[in-house]
């Protein structure tokens, strides 16, 4: 079963509200009206689109299949697994292929929220409660946060790749200072990628430099 979304972690981003796209440019055929009941700005310029649906001649459609092709509808090039939402029940739904066209209606379960990204290669964002520098130009941040989508996570492991996010090229040893207890967090790998979720101690400071 695909996660479910929390609507309490849409508060660290901006709510849109309802709105109504034209998309003509990446479709071969006429435009194609794409609207959602609420849109989400998330921190890491990712967008949340709570029930998407096609704007069509006989009122709005479900979307049942083709999250690519709803994320260009959108204006967006790729999309987070992580945060697709389905349906518990059965509707009339259309399909969208991935250049925007928009398929016949059948019967299944539709998309009820989607987390799309601006670029198909997407890296989350990181943000500190504080940020200190050194004499020798390293800094030190405290709280440091991994937004992803409509959620944000402590650090348990990946302390190059924290660096890597906040703009420096290396991690300065030991600098880590850790929690006290658990927490459900994420570890990134070198590039500042999440490979894993999982719970545990998590980074509550860390120390990054530019040079060896």
């Amino acid at each position: 079963m695909m996660p479910r979304l929390r609507s309490a972690r849409f508060e660290t981003g901006l709510i849109v509200g309802c709105v109504v796209l034209l998309a003509a440019a990446c479709t071969a055929g006429p435009p194609v009206a794409i609207r959602a009941d609420q849109i989400v700005d998330n921190l890491d310029s990712t967008r949340t689109f709570v029930r998407p649906r096609i704007q069509g001649e006989a009122g709005h459609l479900r979307i049942g299949q083709g999250i690519p092709g709803a994320c260009r509808l959108f204006g967006m090039e790729g999309y987070l697994k992580e945060y697709v939402k389905w349906s518990l029940d059965l509707g009339e739904a259309v399909p969208v292929s991935e250049d925007g066209q928009v398929g016949e209606a059948r019967l299944g379960r539709y998309i009820e929220a989607i987390t799309c990204t601006p670029k198909r290669s997407h890296v989350p964002r990181i943000t500190v409660e504080s940020k200190s520098e050194a004499s020798d130009g390293s800094v030190t941040v405290t709280g440091p946060r991994v937004h992803h989508g409509p959620e944000h996570f402590p650090i348990l492991s990946g302390h190059a790749g924290a660096c890597q996010l906040l703009g420096y090229a290396q991690k300065v040893e030991y600098s880590l200072e850790w929690s006290s207890g658990p927490a459900h967090g994420v570890s990134l790998t070198l590039s500042g990628r999440i490979y894993e979720r999982a719970s545990g101690t998590y980074l509550t400071a860390l120390g990054c430099k530019q040079k060896p």
